[in-house]
């Protein structure tokens, strides 16, 4: 009898990298775990967002586990989506939220 094969799966992670809007570059990792968690409403759909978290001052980075491989494969495709949702979502926070938050 044969040794069963290890099926080699696809990471169900990916790191999505949103282009900040100059005056959002300030926004720092207290406000960003928030966001996250916004976030993860907004990308119920797709997946949860595990981490979000500044890659450098105009960009921060959202890791988002995706629920299944197809899902997965939706997520690189509807980056344009996520990103939009996402930085709709930066706005509402900005002009909801004190600065000091």
């Amino acid at each position: 009898m044969h040794p069963k094969r290890r099926r080699h799966t696809r990471p169900l992670q990916m790191l999505l990298h949103l282009e900040l809007p100059a005056d959002r570059s300030n926004i720092n990792i207290p406000k960003l775990d928030f966001l996250g968690r916004r976030a993860t409403h907004i990308c119920g759909e797709w997946g949860c967002v595990l981490r979000a978290f500044n890659a450098n001052p105009e960009r921060s980075v959202l890791l988002i586990e995706a629920r299944s491989r197809t899902k997965r494969e939706q997520l690189s495709t509807c980056f344009d989506e996520i990103n939009l949702a996402v930085s709709r979502l930066f706005d509402e926070f900005a002009v909801g939220c004190d600065s000091n938050f």
